[in-house]
């Protein structure tokens, strides 16, 4: 790795994260905190980050940018962490009266978007940053920004192979990284793991209303949820998922995931037959 230092714009605990983790490896960093950011992101670092001092202006390794064309005059490689894909792009691209990063920047920069949007979005910049000679890459932590300062997550990556290369060594700081393919595909992995996880919990909260409606105690509950899989065939499920719904109604508990998940394990029963 270059002795450059690698820029952080961030709007949220995400970017502060990611500058800790990097700051605490020894890599030096240029930090730039968005207006209306959490008042700590200028402050203090988070109790859970792995820094040495309580304000991350004088952690050390950290330096506070004024303005994010400062970060982009020192390093060739800048996380955004930015989800308003709006602001976004006037981070990017600038605006009548402020020229964007990716114009200041050095051609072969990289820029990597720990955002939130969906790959057109993230294409459609690209289109414009890469006149420029500056790539951008799209990236998630798997684990939260907490886990991102003191774990090593997943970090998925989307973008061109050579772009991704050339941010490895300092993706590879935050955890272990995998490449998902095309630019964007990062975002999309983590928007269907995201909903996958949610699922799961809201699904897991009806299963346990129901339990306690009929008598279980939260140890029985725990014990058999926990060890939830896969437990038959689809129409075992259905069967199953239909019987759930019935126990539900008729104990007077709200079950809309259960009684969602009937209509679509009946409705794939019925393609299968």
């Amino acid at each position: 790795m270059d002795h450059r230092p690698i820029g952080v714009i961030s709007a949220d605990e995400t970017g502060l994260a990611i500058a800790a983790k990097i700051a605490a490896s020894g890599q030096r960093v240029v930090f730039y905190a968005m207006p209306g950011a959490p008042r700590h992101m200028t402050d203090a670092a988070p109790r859970h980050m792995t820094v040495a001092a309580p304000r991350l202006g004088k952690t050390p390794n950290i330096e506070m940018a004024a303005t994010p064309t400062d970060v982009a005059f020192e390093c060739d490689i800048v996380f955004v962490s930015i989800d308003d894909t709006g602001e976004l792009r006037r981070i990017l691209l600038g605006t009548p009266e402020r020229m964007g990063i990716a114009a200041e920047m050095s051609p072969g920069s990289v820029i990597v978007d720990t955002g939130a949007r969906p790959p057109r979005e993230t294409q459609a910049l690209l289109g414009i940053t890469g006149t420029r000679g500056v790539a951008l890459i799209d990236a998630a932590l798997i684990g939260g920004a907490g886990h991102a300062a003191d774990s090593a997550p997943t970090v998925l990556v989307g973008g061109f192979p050579d772009a991704v290369d050339r941010a490895m060594p300092v993706l590879e700081i935050l955890g272990r990284v995998e490449r998902t393919g095309p630019l964007g595909s990062a975002h999309t992995a983590a928007a269907l793991m995201g909903y996958m996880e949610a699922a799961h919990r809201v699904a897991r909260e009806d299963a346990a209303a129901v339990g306690r409606a009929l008598g279980l105690t939260p140890e029985t509950l725990q014990r058999v949820l926990d060890g939830a899989g896969e437990t038959g065939s689809i129409v075992q499920m259905a069967q199953r998922t239909k019987l759930a719904g019935t126990l539900a109604q008729n104990h007077g508990v709200s079950a809309d995931v259960i009684d969602f998940t009937q209509q679509k394990l009946a409705s794939s029963t019925s393609k299968s037959r």
